[in-house]
C-alpha cells in the first residue's frame, strides 16, 4: 500500500515514438505523452545498486507510483519527466510490477544531468 502522502512528485509518463538521427549523426528522439501522474522518487543508496555483485551505473533513483492500465504501458525506452521548475528527465530502466498483483509499480530509473 502506498501512503498518499509520499507521493509529493507530478511526472509526465513519456513514451519513445521515434528515433531518428539529426544532421550530425546524433540520435533524435521524438517522446508521445501517456498521462501525468503522482510519485513517490527516492535516490538509490549504494547497496540498493548493486545487481549481481556489481555496481550499476544505469540506476540513480527509484520511482514507486499506483499501477493503472496507463501506467502498465510504460516501457524501459519511455522516460519520466517531472513536471517543476527543475524539470528533471529519469530514463526508465526497468519496471516492476510489486508481487504482480497490479496496485505499485517500482520503476529503477537513471537522471539525465
Amino acid at each position: 500500500m502506498i501512503r498518499a502522502n509520499i507521493m509529493r512528485h507530478r511526472l509526465k509518463l513519456e513514451t519513445l515514438s521515434t528515433a531518428s538521427q539529426d544532421t550530425f549523426g546524433e540520435d533524435d528522439a521524438g517522446y508521445t505523452l501517456l498521462g501525468t501522474r503522482d510519485a513517490a522518487i527516492e535516490p538509490l543508496k549504494g547497496n540498493e545498486r548493486f545487481v549481481a555483485q556489481q555496481l550499476d551505473p544505469n540506476l540513480s533513483h527509484k520511482i514507486t507510483m499506483r499501477w493503472d492500465s496507463t501506467v502498465a504501458t510504460l516501457t524501459p525506452k519511455g522516460r519520466l519527466v517531472m513536471m517543476s521548475s527543475t524539470s528533471r528527465v529519469f530514463d526508465v530502466q526497468s519496471i516492476i510490477n510489486v508481487d504482480e498483483r497490479d496496485h505499485t509499480l517500482e520503476i529503477m530509473a537513471m537522471e539525465r544531468v
